[in-house]
């Protein structure tokens, strides 16, 4: 019988499976099945050759750029592997110590905001903050609102007023017009 879709659970020395679809072994066409699994085989050697390569670039100092690093650090968000791409982070946080884009600081935030993890957020705008660099205003709305969810609307406040951006530009009887923040309602 082949199970195709679902997933299992175990627990209590018994086994509970639950599936979408089955196939009796007699249904199924061994030659069509042979050819899926060897497609199958020769992508995941192929994806697994492409990953070590860049695990032996990224060891060697090859193509060690903030870009080669932000698109790991993006790949890491998408893939769900946070553990990891802490790690890489802490690396090249005390690696490149004084030249991390502003892009690469708002890629952490951003991805520890999408997997809600608010103590690294701030841990990261500390990181900012300590080495001079100006966050952008789509990083200043996630720190700010990590605060709110927090509950820290004094930090919250303090994080806007110190690096919200004091203009917008708005269009206005079709021409672009600059005007204050302040004097706007932001919905």
């Amino acid at each position: 019988m082949a199970l195709m879709g679902g997933f299992a659970r175990i627990g209590n020395n018994e086994i509970t499976i639950l599936v979408n679809d089955a196939e009796r072994g007699s249904d199924i066409d061994s030659q069509e099945a042979q050819q899926t699994l060897e497609i199958a085989e020769a992508n995941l050697r192929k994806a697994e050759g492409k990953r070590q390569v860049v695990k032996w670039m990224l060891c060697k100092g090859q193509g060690t750029t903030m870009a080669t690093y932000d698109t790991v650090l993006l790949a890491f968000d998408m893939e769900e592997r946070i553990d990891e791409a802490g790690s890489l982070w802490n690396m090249i946080l005390h690696t490149h110590t004084r030249s991390i884009s502003k892009r690469l600081f708002s890629r952490m935030i951003s991805l520890y905001d999408h997997h809600d993890i608010p103590e690294k957020v701030i841990e990261v705008l500390a990181d900012m903050e300590e080495l001079g660099v100006k966050p952008d205003e789509d990083t200043v709305r996630r720190v700010a609102r990590t605060f709110e969810r927090l509950g820290q609307e004094d930090k919250k406040n303090l994080v806007i007023k110190r690096y919200g951006c004091k203009w917008k530009y708005i269009h206005f009887k079709g021409e672009r017009v600059k005007v204050r923040r302040d004097l706007l309602v932001d919905s």
